[in-house]
């Protein structure tokens, strides 16, 4: 009886160790399973990278606003000097063309003096002419 009962203690001390280490084994997988849970719900990485995704379009976001409001100020400034320039080039055309008129108005005013001198001079050499001819023309006394 003695033996049986040793034999009996001894299987129930193995046995609570094997029990004592499949409850150490299922505490384990418990605690990794309600940690894979808990990071399911929280989103765990996946929620912190959405997170920062985020802020990085936010950041984006407010640094093209900020380049969008400069882009459209050079544009803004750009149509401006472009409107003067059109303008000063509308100017310089006008003048241009009132120039223009005026040089070919010099241009037939100078033709026409010059047909006039012309004429002038050939009157003159014509006159001149006729008076060396008629100096040269020996004379019949009378």
């Amino acid at each position: 009886m003695k033996e049986l009962q040793a034999v009996r203690e001894a299987l129930l001390r193995q046995h609570e160790a094997e029990l004592l280490r499949v409850i150490k084994i299922k505490d384990n997988e418990n605690q990794r399973l309600q940690a894979l849970l808990s990071a399911l719900r929280d989103g765990g990485p996946d929620k912190v990278k959405t997170v920062l995704l985020s802020e990085a379009k936010e950041e984006a976001k407010k640094g093209f606003e900020v380049e969008k409001v400069k882009m459209q100020q050079e544009i803004s400034e750009l149509k401006g000097a472009k409107r003067q320039v059109e303008e000063a080039l509308t100017l310089v055309i006008r003048a241009d063309k009132i120039k223009a008129a005026e040089i070919r108005s010099v241009y037939h005013l100078h033709q026409e003096e010059i047909s006039r001198i012309k004429k002038e001079c050939e009157r003159e050499i014509r006159r001149l002419v006729q008076q060396e001819t008629y100096k040269s023309v020996p004379r019949i006394p009378t």
